[in-house]
């Protein structure tokens, strides 16, 4: 990424640690003054899942169209998925210390996502562990498609069962009992994020199509 390109990236991101900083403590949680996390935690949770399904996307069409550019698109999108996965378990631990006590509760839905991560890291070492691009590529497009059950199994539908009893907030957002500055440093935080993302996902797929030429 040249100098002068990498400035809009980092204005978004100062931006939005501004926004953080001059956020109001949280009403309702047991740390008000520490909930600012949520501004980069919620970005980053939602962010990921768009990418998950971009992923999707991407794997479908290596499959009917097993084209480099495909399976470059396909690699960045699930490159994307798994570090916005990983800023998600990272910013909700840091959640969990000022809100819960520990860096890690085993909090149900903690857990869930923990299990994300890894199938996300597990889609990348197949493709890293395979040399021959052809096997490679639908190997990774088989993987991403058939992952999607579990991961939206793990993020939408266990965490809400009846019988799993959580810490997390998980309503928080649904319940609409969020205040307005958190609500729009949320969507800011969607913005800059997702630009910042949107921008290394591009440099990824060039890299990657330069690499499978």
């Amino acid at each position: 990424m040249q100098t002068q390109r990498i400035w809009p990236q980092v204005i978004a991101l100062v931006a939005l640690t501004a926004i953080t900083v001059a956020a109001p403590p949280a009403k309702g949680f047991m740390n008000p003054d520490l909930a600012r996390i949520l501004l980069w935690h919620l970005p980053c949770a939602l962010l990921s899942t768009i990418f998950l399904f971009m992923s999707a996307v991407w794997g479908f069409r290596a499959i009917a169209s097993p084209t480099s550019d495909n399976d470059a698109r396909l690699a960045a999108s699930l490159d994307l998925t798994t570090a916005l996965a990983i800023l998600t378990l990272l910013t909700g631990s840091v959640f969990s210390r000022v809100q819960w006590g520990a860096w890690w509760s085993w909090d149900p839905r903690q857990t869930s996502y923990l299990f994300v991560a890894l199938i996300l890291l597990g889609g990348m070492a197949l493709r890293s562990g395979l040399d021959e691009p052809v096997k490679r590529a639908k190997a990774s497009a088989g993987y991403t498609l058939v992952m999607l059950v579990p991961i939206a199994f793990l993020t939408f539908v266990y965490p809400r069962l009846p019988q799993v009893q959580s810490l997390h907030p998980s309503d928080t957002i649904q319940q609409g009992s969020l205040d307005n500055p958190y609500r729009i440093g949320v969507l800011c935080g969607m913005l800059a994020i997702g630009f910042v993302a949107t921008c290394l996902w591009r440099l990824r797929v060039r890299a990657l199509e330069l690499e499978l030429q």
